[in-house]
């Protein structure tokens, strides 16, 4: 099946400083094979000469749409930002310094259709600049290649563990049903840290959706030394706080709408990795600040390396 061109694609970009890169971006979406497109930048207050670009580009393509913040609010409120503006059937987050396939959207919106999926998502290919730091390439490199064993597959109740574990969370590189975000209420936390796709990752996957890959390139991810992952990695301890407050939001989310079997695998997942992960690292200080996080009186025990995470009294 062909992607349909009524179906609207509407592609979210924050944008906050990136001058140097917003262009190739925007042009990397002006030239996709599939036409019906609403871009959206979200203006996150950027002090360079982003924005003149972006205006530069509105009046040549009408496509474009801007919206500016009137304070700087961080990746995750623009992307709620972004959601709240889209009038399109399909939703595809794209990282203002990063840029796709011509042919992306097109494969992904074909997959959706064919499979009837909420979410799809595409290979990814790093764009390394020279000053990105090489010892840590192997282990993005390693993250992001996640592939499933089908084409398409549907979590499930269990099935959810194997996705929380094996999954990539990151918002960028996938196209979104619209009716599926929202009908469920699934939005990023609203607060301006790293980590913020962990917990959006954990309310659609609780939401059982219907998953379908494309297997090609269709995303190209800079690594820079400057950026938003690359900050989270060289800083764990400050990792570990923005882990816990974006999962914390996932739990309430969980909470309210009544999916709370899912909170025990989600507070020990992710947070295993990323501790695991900081224990590769050599950083032994960062365990004895685990101990001060607080502990939740709902939950069961949870011990990481012998330090007791979260504990109940039942």
């Amino acid at each position: 099946m062909k992607s349909e061109g009524s179906n609207i694609v509407s592609i979210i970009i924050p944008i906050y400083n990136v001058e140097k890169y917003i262009q190739q971006c925007l042009e990397s979406v002006i030239c996709q094979t599939h036409k019906n497109l609403e871009i959206l930048c979200v203006d996150d207050c950027s002090q360079d000469a982003s924005i003149d670009i972006v205006r530069s580009h509105m009046v040549k393509d009408t496509r474009i749409k801007l919206i500016s913040h009137a304070m700087n609010q961080g990746l995750a409120c623009a992307r709620n930002t972004g959601i709240e503006h889209a009038t399109g059937d399909y939703i595809y987050f794209l990282d203002s310094d990063d840029f796709i396939s011509s042919e992306s959207i097109e494969s992904m919106l074909d997959s959706a259709l064919t499979h009837k999926s909420d979410m799809v998502f595409s290979g990814v290919e790093l764009a390394v600049e020279e000053d990105a730091k090489g010892d840590e390439l192997s282990a993005i490199k390693s993250y992001l290649s996640f592939k499933p064993q089908a084409e398409c597959e549907e979590v499930s109740r269990d099935t959810f563990e194997l996705f929380l574990d094996e999954f990539p969370c990151v918002a960028w590189n996938k196209l979104f049903r619209t009716e599926f975000l929202r009908s469920n209420y699934i939005s990023f936390v609203q607060q301006n840290i790293v980590h913020e796709d962990e917990g959006f990752h954990v309310k659609i996957l609780a939401n059982l959706p219907k998953i379908s890959f494309v297997d090609e390139v269709g995303y190209f991810y800079r690594i820079r030394s400057s950026s938003i992952m690359q900050q989270a990695i060289d800083d764990w301890e400050k990792k570990i706080k923005a882990l816990t407050v974006s999962l914390d939001d996932a739990i309430s989310y969980l909470n309210k709408h009544e999916k709370s079997e899912y909170i025990e695998l989600v507070k020990a997942r992710p947070l295993y990795r990323h501790c695991y992960a900081a224990e590769n690292k050599k950083k032994p200080s960062l365990f004895s600040k685990l101990i001060r996080i607080r502990v939740r009186k709902n939950h069961k025990r949870l011990q990481i390396f012998g330090i007791t995470l979260y504990e109940s009294n039942r």
